[in-house]
């Protein structure tokens, strides 16, 4: 690859991770305000949907850990929804290169990287609650 072909690649990645690390703070702010059918019980002193995934992640999964993925996924694709066609474009290609992918019709793929940063916030996420929580599970 030629020095301007690889800066090029190089932008375009760094562009990819600005949108991903912006969709996935999206995705956890749109978690906080999930209150009501919470899993954890009404005990648990986690309040929102975001604190039952970030204890999840930092202790152990619960055997409900297939609702939250499915919420994470479900916030995800809301979120890049909202993104203009460049942007899903670019996350598309940033996480396929290398294949012939049709990118105005291929946003799943781009849902993976950004679903590894929310883990990555979650499990890097605390709070009272969440240590409190974690406290009394230890």
């Amino acid at each position: 690859m030629s020095t301007n072909k690889y800066s090029e690649y190089i932008l375009l990645q760094e562009l990819a991770e600005f949108h991903t690390e912006a969709i996935a703070q999206r995705v956890a702010k749109r978690l906080q305000t999930i209150k009501s059918g919470l899993l954890s019980g009404d005990d648990s002193g986690l309040e929102n949907c975001w604190e039952e995934i970030c204890a999840q992640v930092q202790h152990e999964p619960s055997v409900y850990w297939d609702e939250y993925a499915e919420t994470i996924r479900q916030a995800i694709t809301e979120e890049k929804e909202s993104e203009p066609m460049a942007v899903k474009n670019l996350l598309s290609y940033i996480v396929d290169t290398g294949r012939e992918v049709d990118y105005t019709s291929n946003t799943d793929i781009a849902a993976k990287p950004i679903y590894a940063k929310v883990m990555v916030m979650a499990d890097g996420f605390t709070n009272k609650n969440i240590s409190n929580y974690l406290e009394i599970r230890s």
